[in-house]
């Protein structure tokens, strides 16, 4: 436990101090909030009336996740890796499921904060009110927990190869497309407060298990 919140602190003072990444994040998810709020209630809401304002809503989350996504584990294990940093960590005592989670956690974090600053965003321009539902905030944290095993995963999945930008997309749509469609389905009808405890239990479920799935097959990816 205790180097698990050692390594959690690392990654905490690195994007500290470059704070500029973290703000760019931030940006990039309330640019997409304003967007989305434009469908459902500004000069394109005749759109979001003919798509359902909740799909919209949905679907712009999941658009924040996956473009956070590929960012957040380019900050928390590609750059370590080309700097060196991460091979040290991964020569040391520090057994790789401790690596691993560490990454994951600080991926969740980063991908928790800028979920809610693209729902923030939404809410605050567009008045749909709606959304921030106590299902709709489990959905987002269980979805958040999915895509930050996937992120963590593939990320240790192509520390080595050389064309990195596009395997990480490749990758990361991959490990995903089984997952997103339920997801989307379900956090839209949590935006529209309809959603069931089956299916926010469904998705908390699957995000749990592949977080331990992951877990598990980052020994191998560390031993590479």
């Amino acid at each position: 436990m205790e180097q698990l919140v050692a390594l959690l602190r690392k990654d905490v003072l690195i994007i500290s101090r470059r704070w500029h990444e973290l703000a760019s994040l931030i940006i990039i998810s309330i640019v997409i909030g304003i967007g989305v709020a434009y469908m459902i209630s500004g000069p394109l809401a005749p759109l979001a009336e003919r798509l359902d304002a909740t799909v919209v809503v949905a679907a712009g989350q999941i658009i924040v996740y996956f473009i956070i996504s590929i960012a957040t584990g380019f900050i928390a294990v590609l750059r370590e890796a080309e700097k060196g940093t991460l091979d040290g960590l991964r020569a040391s005592p520090l057994s790789p499921e401790t690596l691993f989670v560490a990454k994951l956690i600080y991926v969740y974090l980063i991908i928790i904060v800028l979920s809610f600053a693209y729902s923030l965003a939404t809410i605050f321009f567009s008045g749909y009110t709606s959304i921030f539902n106590t299902s709709y905030i489990v959905l987002s944290l269980s979805i958040s927990l999915y895509f930050a095993s996937a992120t963590a995963l593939t990320s240790f999945m192509i520390i080595y190869s050389e064309a990195r930008s596009l395997l990480s997309m490749v990758v990361l749509s991959g490990l995903l497309a089984p997952f997103l469609q339920e997801a989307d389905r379900a956090l839209a009808a949590a935006a529209a407060g309809t959603a069931t405890g089956g299916q926010a239990a469904q998705i908390l479920g699957a995000a749990l298990a592949f977080a331990v799935i992951a877990t598990i097959l980052s020994k191998p990816l560390s031993e590479i």
